[in-house]
Parts: structure tokens; sequence; C-alpha cells
């Protein structure tokens, strides 16, 4: 009996025990994984950055810079087309005298400076052949009583002409003078100049030919106001020598008939032009605070090459005092000094010039807006933007680090990242395909998950 219950009680200590060690293993201790292969892979650490090979990079045609600091003006778009100043860069010449076209001087396209001849006239006008037959008849009035002033002097000291007869000559001479200086004056105003009618008073001949020349320059007309703009940065005025005329149009030719007044070409000054802007209502306060605060102005014009051409520093000289109607746009003006493209030489030592900035030439227009100062300034595609992230792939080696930044502001040319801390002055980062340096990071990630979970499960 005894045997039995100390069996009984022996059997009962055993199950005790076994059910106590599997509640501590079950409950207490941690279980441990059957194969270390079966750990995540997502508590696995990823990399942090993309190696590519050099055959990569030459088919991204990857670009590295480093990092600097710098100022960025956020800048307001708006379309803008060259145009003549108005008023000045385009003159006409006409011809003061009527007469027959004999020879023409110039061409189209070829430059000419004042006081160049441009055209030759036979005069035909009857007026003015009166005139200079007054003037000449005048002269020879004139002539003839000094002459008999000159005979009589000796007979009226000697008593056989009268003192009476001198004044009635000398009073004729003088009413003679005063015939001449109407003449002259008449001869001016039908267009001979001071200097033919000299000729014609030594020579004692009609004026029988008129060369009409280029007009005097208005040496003002090119000056830069202080206010307006200074693309050339050597000089505050558009360059002297450049500032010739060129012939636009000729409206005559050889052999035919004009009259005093006629227009006979177009002579085009293009040494400064003008690029008007046009803007939106609403972006007129924005424009008129960078041409109050005189913010620089960038152009870019369309030339058909890669590059754009660029022209930076024109400032605004004012905007107009109405607003279009049908568009709801307000044009502004720019002042903008030409450049000359070519000069090509002609025949007779004549030169044919191109401009580089033409009338109707279309161009953008970025005016500031806003100023960044002393922040990261890298070009856009070397950012790639991840819902609320950024980043940028700093280069470590032959790999490229993912650091996040802080994005300040972006357009299709620019980003501007904070100086924060993310990234330094001096680090070398990718300047271009940012996105697809993040694709293959992406897929570098994948990969490495992937390669986690290469086993079955059992």
């Amino acid at each position: 009996m005894t045997k039995t219950i100390a069996g009984a009680i022996g059997i009962l200590l055993i199950v005790l025990v076994s059910a106590g060690t599997g509640f501590v293993v079950r409950h207490v201790l941690p279980i441990a994984p059957a194969n270390s292969e079966e750990t995540s892979a997502d508590d696995e650490p990823h990399p942090s950055g993309v190696t590519l090979s050099e055959q990569a990079r030459k088919n991204l045609d990857l670009k590295t810079g480093r990092i600097e600091l710098g100022d960025y003006w956020r800048t307001l778009s708006v379309p803008g087309v060259v145009i003549e100043k108005p008023g000045e860069s385009m003159h006409g010449v006409t011809t003061p005298v009527e007469g027959v076209v004999e020879k023409i001087f110039a061409s189209p396209g070829q430059v000419v400076r004042s006081g160049d001849p441009l055209f030759q006239l036979r005069l035909t006008g009857e007026r003015l052949a009166e005139a200079q037959s007054e003037l000449l008849k005048t002269i020879r009035d004139i002539e003839l009583v000094d002459r008999e002033l000159k005979r009589i002097e000796p007979l009226v000291k000697d008593g056989a002409v009268t003192q009476r007869q001198k004044l009635e000559l000398e009073y004729k001479r003088r009413r003679f003078e005063a015939t001449q200086q109407v003449a002259s004056q008449e001869l001016l105003a039908l267009g001979l100049s001071e200097k033919q009618i000299a000729q014609a008073r030594e020579t004692g001949q009609l004026v029988r030919t008129f060369t009409v020349r280029t007009p005097e320059r208005d040496h003002h007309a090119t000056s830069v106001p202080e206010e307006a703009d200074r693309p050339l940065p050597k000089a505050d005025r558009c360059p002297a020598e450049e500032s010739a005329f060129t012939i636009e149009k000729l409206l005559v030719q050889r052999g035919g008939l004009v009259a005093a007044g006629q227009n006979l070409c177009d002579l085009a000054e293009h040494t400064m032009l003008f690029v008007e802007g046009q803007a939106f209502e609403k972006e007129v306060e924005v424009i008129g605070k960078a041409m109050t605060n005189d913010w620089p102005i960038k152009a870019v014009f369309e030339v058909g090459d890669d590059e754009d051409l660029v022209r930076e520093g024109l400032r605004v000289l004012y905007i107009d005092n109405h607003v279009i109607p049908d568009s709801r746009t307000v044009r502004l003006y720019l002042p903008l000094c030409n450049e000359v493209f070519s000069d090509r030489p002609g025949a007779n030592g004549s030169v044919y010039r191109t401009w580089r900035f033409k009338p109707g030439q279309k161009c953008r227009l970025f005016i500031p807006v806003k100023r960044w100062t002393e922040r990261i300034v890298v070009p856009s595609e070397a950012v790639v933007v991840e819902g609320p992230d950024a980043y940028v792939f700093q280069a470590s080696g032959d790999s490229f680090e993912r650091r996040p930044v802080h994005l300040e502001y972006r357009d299709a040319d620019t980003a501007i990242i904070a100086n924060d801390g993310s990234i330094f002055p001096g680090d070398i980062i990718a300047l271009n395909n940012a996105y697809q340096l993040n694709l293959a990071y992406k897929a570098s990630v994948e990969g490495d998950k992937g390669a986690g979970h290469g086993h079955s499960h059992g």
C-alpha cells in the first residue's frame, strides 16, 4: 500500500515538472528561429547609395560638381520682342530741292555716316534757278557800283563830280547788298548750303547739281539713361563707331524726277533698340517693384542654336500707362544696346553691316521677384522629389550616396537647397539625372530585399 502511494506521488511530480517546463518555454523564454535565414529582410540595413560602372556613367552623361553657396533670384517670365526705338531708329532722307536723280551712291544694307553722299540731283526747279540768277545779278551790280565809286573818287576830290553823286552810289550799293542777303537767305530756304552759295558768288556760275548727304546724328540719341539698360559692361553708351546708319530702303531710281520734300530713302540706326515685354495686368506690381529697385533683368533670345543667346543686366525704363483691353496685358520697355554681328566689305570701300539684334526678334524676359542669399544653388536635375522628401546624390568614390535635403524652391532650371548641414559647400554631387540615379537606388534596395527571401519556407 505504502509503495503504491509513493509511486503515484512520483508520477504526479513528473507530470507537474513537465507542464511547468513547457509553460516557461512557451511564455517566458523567446523562441529562437529554426533557421537564421528566416530573419526578416526588412530588419537588414539597406544600401545608402548606388554604384555605377564607367559605362553607366557614360550612358547617363552624368555630370558632377562641387557645391557652392550663392545668391539666386526667383523670376517672373514674360514674353518680349525687339522693337525699334520710337522716333529715333528710323530716319527719312528728303530732298530740299527739285531735280532729276543722276547718281545713287549707296545701296540697301550699306553703312553710311554723317556727311556721306547719298544722291546727286540735277537741279530743275524754276524758283531755285530764279533765286540764283537774282543773287548773281546783284553781285554783278555791286561790282559795277564799286568800280564806279573807285572811278569818281579822285573826281570828287577835284570837284569835278559832286559829293551828292557819290552818296547816291553808296546808297545804291547798300540796297544791292540788302538784296544779296535776301537772295542768299532764299537759296538757303530752297535747300542750297552756305558752301554752295559761296561757291556761286566766287565763280559767278549757277549751281546745277545738288548732293543729298547723310544727316547729322543726334549724339544724345544713343546715350543710355541712368536708369536704363547697361548690357555692355564697358560703356554707359552704345559704341560710337557702331552707331552709323544703314540704308534700309531706296525709294527712287536713277533718272527719276523728284520734288522738293520728297523722301529718297530710309535710314536705320539700330545702335540702340528696345525690348517690348508683355505682362498680365496682375503682374504689374511685381514688375514695378523690380523697376523701382533697379533690379537686373535677363533676356533670353531665340537664335536656333543649342545654346540660347542671353543678355543680362537690362533694366525696365518704363511701363505703359494703359491696359490693352482685349488681352488685359500691359507693355513694358527695356533699352537694349545692339551689337555688330558682321561687317562685310563691298566695292569701293563700302561696308555692309548685319546687326545681332533685329526688330521683330522674340525673347523671354526674366524679371526678379524674390532673392535668396547664401543658399546652395544647383541645377534642377540634381534633385529628385519623392512625396514630401527631396534627395541629391553625393559622390563617394565610385558610389553615389543618397542625401535628404531641404528643397526651398525649384523651377525648370534651378533648385535652391537650404544650407542646413545636410550637405556642405565643397561636397561633390551629381548635377544631373538624379531621377535615374534614384531609380537605380530603389532597384538596388528591392534587389537586396529579394535576396533576403531566397529560400523555401517549410
